[in-house]
């Protein structure tokens, strides 16, 4: 259920995708360092969960949190410590009643500790303000966005969204975020044709807080 990349925990939630997985977007050659110890979510006998009722619960989730502080995964000082991020092979926006419980679990046990999130970004317009708000009452304090292109063309390209919801949704959920409060990071990968100057610029626009290119891997 945990994963560590440079000291930081990271906590998935789902296999299940709302469009290019977070591997597939880095490009074909991207691979997770071996010492994070990424992987899907297993069943007991080693098989992917694949189902929703297979999925762990809010309360595995925190034993699987309180477990990673005993064990000494994640940095703590005297006065703060490493944040936790909800992010997997899967979208954590696909269990937001799990995902929004969690964290109010985490925050009640650990006051310090800072939540994030990495997100596809990919809700409908009309869930978008209150989604954003329960993720701010839970306790979750950054959200990051993948904003992966300039326009509606190249974006369902590079995401290819498996539902309805495209980069206007996106958009959309964006300004949610910021108004309701939460540190809003804007992401995007350095694939071909991609123009991060532009993606840059919209990401501003829309509010965000934070913009960061990420790495492509041809």
């Amino acid at each position: 259920l945990t994963y560590c990349l440079r000291g930081n925990l990271y906590l998935a939630v789902t296999n299940r995708l709302s469009g290019a997985s977070p591997l597939s977007l880095r490009g074909p050659s991207f691979i997770m360092p071996a010492t994070a110890q990424f992987s899907k979510l297993l069943l007991p006998n080693g098989k992917e969960v694949m189902n929703p009722g297979d999925e762990p619960t809010s309360e595995m989730l925190v034993d699987a949190v309180d477990r990673a502080f005993e064990e000494g995964q994640v940095a703590v000082s005297d006065m703060d410590s490493a944040p936790i991020t909800f992010a997997g092979f899967g979208d954590p926006l696909l269990r937001p009643d799990v995902l929004c419980e969690t964290a109010q679990l985490i925050k009640e046990a650990r006051h310090g500790v800072p939540l994030r999130m990495k997100t596809l970004g990919l809700v409908g317009m009309n869930e978008a303000p209150d989604l954003a708000s329960r993720l701010k009452k839970s306790g979750m304090e950054l959200i990051s966005i993948g904003l992966h292109a300039e326009n509606p063309q190249q974006h369902k390209k590079i995401v290819q969204p498996l539902g309805k919801e495209g980069f206007g949704e996106v958009c959309s959920f964006v300004i949610a975020c910021v108004e309701a409060g939460l540190d809003v990071e804007c992401q995007a990968v350095e694939a071909p044709g991609v123009n991060i100057s532009a993606v840059r610029k919209l990401a501003l626009s829309l509010g965000a807080h934070h913009f960061s290119p990420v790495s492509y891997h041809p």
